[in-house]
């Protein structure tokens, strides 16, 4: 069974002094953990506006060989990081600006038909199919104009007066 892993108190500094004083930039080589005896490397992951967002850090039994390896397998590996917290920023700022935009939308007193490039309709709010009489499912996909309710389509301009 492997041993539990603990910070030490060194640890916990050495951790401080590269994330919050931003004493180095390049993989840093700890001590051996004093239980596990595991050798960690670990480097500041950065935002894009250069935020700190947190540590990036790799372990091994031994110490690493080659340090340039290790810091470029660990810059390759932040930089991955950011790119996925900030798609999953970019989506879930996506989904809330769609709802907002939906909410607006469907609220809106006036009728509202949206159309794509090619004039066909891509969707219509409540108070349209309200006034036109006209549902949602029957529109979209249409590029003509649905302005007279179903019930006048049939009637001449003189039987509807």
């Amino acid at each position: 069974m492997e041993p539990k892993l603990t910070a030490t108190a060194d640890m916990v500094r050495q951790f401080h002094d590269l994330f919050v004083n931003r004493r180095a930039y390049t993989v840093q080589s700890m001590r051996p953990h004093p239980e596990s005896g595991r050798h960690y490397y670990f480097r500041p992951v950065d935002r894009t506006a250069g935020r700190p967002l947190g540590l990036i850090a790799a372990m091994d039994r031994q110490p690493m060989r080659d340090a340039a390896l290790a810091e470029a397998m660990l810059k390759i590996f932040s930089v991955r990081v950011v790119a996925e917290i900030d798609r999953a920023s970019s989506e879930e700022t996506l989904r809330v600006r769609e709802q907002q935009y939906r909410a607006i939308f469907n609220a809106s007193a006036d009728a509202l038909v949206l159309r794509d490039a090619d004039f066909r309709i891509v969707d219509v709010n409540a108070t349209y199919e309200a006034m036109s009489g006209y549902t949602r499912d029957t529109v979209v996909g249409n590029d003509r104009v649905f302005a007279n309710p179903p019930a006048a389509a049939g009637r001449s301009d003189a039987s509807a007066m």
